[in-house]
């Protein structure tokens, strides 16, 4: 009988201890949870603050420079040199809006200022736009 006793509190030890042990678990899953959503949502507001804010790298008249655009450059190698360069804050926003405005950016030479926003400096980079005032001219 001394052994039932003592295997009988065995078992309260290892139900006790199993029940510790996934109340653990549980909590750090849920902490984990709980980081992911905290940032997630903090990235993606920020990533749509800078998405579809009209923010500029510094206020007028700004600093002008010349970015070279090759054939073989993705648009998010130019986005890149952009933010590189001090153009723009964030190059998936960049990314984001030349797809979202739907802009063909070409090769070539362009001539961007610190003070423009992103939708800005892809209007001046935009090969159909280019295309229109060479034919008026």
């Amino acid at each position: 009988m001394a052994k039932k006793a003592a295997g009988s509190s065995t078992d309260k030890i290892n139900k006790v201890t199993g029940t510790v042990i996934l109340i653990s678990v549980k909590v750090i899953i849920y902490i984990i949870v709980a980081l992911v959503f905290y940032y997630g949502i903090t990235g993606a507001y920020q990533l749509g603050f800078t998405v579809f804010s009209k923010r500029t790298m510094t206020s007028a008249p700004g600093i002008e420079m010349r970015i070279s655009v090759d054939e073989k450059d993705s648009v998010m190698d130019i986005g890149k040199t952009l933010e590189k360069m001090g153009l723009i804050h964030n190059a998936y926003a960049f990314v984001f809006q030349k797809y979202f405005y739907d802009i063909d950016v070409g090769p070539g030479i362009y001539t961007l200022n610190t003070a423009m926003t992103v939708k800005e400096a892809l209007d001046a980079m935009d090969r159909d736009k280019q295309e229109e005032e060479t034919e008026e001219q």
